[in-house]
């Protein structure tokens, strides 16, 4: 084996579907504020917030394997 070669360990990893393999997913989350406690009148501003992946706990890769 040369140094040009892929090891053969590397086939076993591919990408997480669910996060591109970036090992985070960013949520939206509306936030609502009223303009007083008698009022429904007000904005909804949204917050994203991001997290580690569920699927590949945050590596960026799963297993081909299974």
């Amino acid at each position: 084996m040369t140094h040009d070669e892929p090891m053969p360990w590397m086939d076993d990893f591919a990408p997480c579907p669910d996060c591109d393999g970036t090992g985070e997913i960013i949520h939206e989350h509306e936030i609502y504020h009223r303009q007083g406690f008698n009022q429904d009148v007000g904005y909804v501003a949204t917050k994203y917030v991001q997290e580690p992946c569920e699927e590949c706990s945050g590596t960026g890769e799963t297993n081909n394997n299974g």
